[in-house]
């Protein structure tokens, strides 16, 4: 057999509908002398989308097919700067979480809760085991012995100012 060139799969009407179609040429897998059963398969499956496109609703319709093609692209770009956008607010994010830490490490520092090599302190280990509001501040009073020389009575009226109600 001769071999394919710009060969018509089918094609479409005068008005260019079938461009796309056109533009796959029919191969002669004998003449190319391509071995095995794979290439044939392969050529099978060109004439089925080939098929599939002379048949297609937009096949005779080219301007339509262009603007749906255009329309296509335009979503993809569209997903493509949605995609980057979220990438960028994720990366925003991470950032504003990281000079959170960074201020909290600071303050931390600052009222000795961590030692210079970040190591938690006795009174960081104090702090984390109250479970009222303002754990640093009681946790200094508590190792200072603020609370030491208090009546039952003064002790209860005391902790009562750091006792606070989580709202909904």
């Amino acid at each position: 057999g001769g071999g394919g060139g710009g060969g018509a799969t089918g094609g479409g009407g005068a008005d260019g509908g079938g461009d796309v179609v056109r533009a796959m040429p029919t191969l002669d897998v004998e003449a190319m002398h391509v071995p095995g059963k794979a290439a044939a398969g392969l050529q099978a499956r060109v004439q089925e989308v080939a098929s599939f496109l002379d048949t297609h609703p937009l096949a005779d319709r080219p301007e339509e097919l262009r603007e749906a093609v255009a329309a296509m692209q335009e979503k993809e770009a569209l997903i493509e700067a949605a995609q980057a956008a979220a990438r960028e607010l994720k990366d925003a994010k991470s950032l504003i979480l990281r000079e959170e830490l960074r201020q909290m490490d600071r303050v931390l520092a600052r009222q000795a809760a961590v030692g210079p090599d970040g190591m938690i302190t006795a009174k960081g280990r104090v702090a984390s085991g109250i479970t009222a509001g303002h754990e640093l501040v009681l946790a200094e009073l508590v190792l200072d012995g603020a609370l030491g020389g208090m009546s039952d009575e003064q002790l209860v009226a005391a902790l009562s100012c750091f006792v606070t109600q989580e709202k909904p």
